[in-house]
């Protein structure tokens, strides 16, 4: 049945062999959409290739929005989407054979653009010959177990593709378990020099990495990287999966930090409290409205437990009830389950958490008491 005022598609299915030749239809019988939708809930596969799938989304012109994560776009298809100006927003997987175009894709209106591939290398190819003048929401989703000069290759080429320094979001996310033949404590860490790209973007008000591999960052490196970004408002650095070293923002850090991005409310980093042993009384912060802190992996003695409670007593002062968050050992605790003394860790913060909510008459029952599941 011929729908020629459908504007919006949307499409969930299982199998999409059996969707194939309805989707070939649409472009036919619903020549002006402007908004598509397809989506696989198909679990034993992460991502399915549609066949054919340039046949049928090339005959549409006006395209303001594309979301496909399942669906491997081939280069005729990204070709056509780039010469589109109304195109706005871009979701899509990136084919395992696809080459870099001849000449540069230039996506002239383009404000969001997700990306899911199997590899880097892919993303790579596809950022090297691509124009984002005005993007400002960057995020890309791999399968393999990059590595760290892959990593900032990717920053490197998306910084050249946006020499505008408009993005204002930027996520990286690695989704699959972290391979067998790899021990996690013998990779290279993540250091300073393969995220220094990521100062570039100076409009920078959400930054989120989640890859398998270790984190060496220290007070230092830290605090010079937000330097860049004055209107920070998330720094998350593996929240799913912790850093596995001995290194972090020490609790002055965090103070600096504060300092220097006034806007910053949401924080997922290491705390390196190793040796602090006094808090001092007055900590000469201004808040956002709302803040929350997750410490991740984080080592605390038990000698330093009073004073990082004293800590963030004084951190969470001006804040109110529901506007203060601390969480510890929680959202990367099934990947940090073999970690020495997690326990032992994970019962001191939560005792580190008690006497924070004691201290402001909070109860165990208030709407953040939940953060720390350990």
């Amino acid at each position: 049945m011929p729908f020629p005022s459908l504007m919006t598609l949307d499409v969930n299915f299982q199998d999409p062999r059996l969707f194939q030749n309805s989707l070939e239809l649409f472009p036919k019988h619903s020549p002006d959409i402007r908004r598509l939708f397809i989506r696989v809930y198909r679990y034993e596969d992460r991502f399915v290739k549609i066949e054919r799938s340039s046949s049928y989304m090339r005959r549409w012109q006006n395209l303001l929005s594309v979301e496909c994560p399942h669906v491997a776009l081939d280069m005729y298809n990204i070709i056509h989407l780039s010469r589109m100006p109304t195109l706005t927003q871009l979701n899509f997987m990136l084919s395992p054979t696809l080459s870099a175009p001849d000449s540069p894709l230039i996506f002239s209106n383009l404000y969001e653009l997700t990306l899911h591939s199997g590899l880097l290398e892919q993303t790579l190819c596809i950022l090297s010959q691509t124009r984002l003048p005005v993007i400002t929401h960057f995020t890309t989703w791999v399968g393999n177990y990059p590595s760290r000069k892959d990593l900032s290759s990717c920053l490197v080429s998306l910084l050249t593709s946006n020499p505008g320094h408009t993005i204002e979001s930027l996520r990286l996310y690695h989704f699959s378990e972290f391979p067998d033949n790899v021990v996690r404590s013998e990779t290279l860490p993540l250091g300073f020099e393969d995220m220094r790209p990521c100062m570039g973007f100076s409009n920078l008000r959400h930054m989120e990495l989640v890859i398998v591999c270790n984190v060496d960052l220290t007070d230092s490196h830290i605090l010079t990287l937000p330097s860049a970004w004055p209107k920070l408002e998330h720094l998350l650095i593996n929240e799913d999966l912790g850093w596995n070293t001995t290194g972090g923002i020490t609790p002055g850090g965090l103070v600096r930090l504060l300092q220097t991005c006034p806007l910053l409310n949401w924080i997922v980093l290491r705390l390196d409290t190793r040796g602090y042993t006094e808090a001092p009384a007055n900590l000469g912060l201004t808040l956002p409205s709302d803040i929350s802190l997750n410490v991740l992996d984080s080592i605390i003695e038990e000698e330093s437990v009073p004073v990082v409670a004293t800590f963030f007593c004084h951190i969470s002062a001006a804040c109110s009830e529901s506007d203060f968050d601390l969480c510890a050992w929680s959202t990367a605790s099934e990947t940090m389950m073999g970690l020495p003394n997690m326990k032992v860790y994970a019962e001191r913060w939560k005792y580190v958490r008690d006497e924070v909510y004691d201290a402001h008459g909070w109860s165990s029952d208030s709407d953040c008491s939940d953060v720390l599941l350990i």
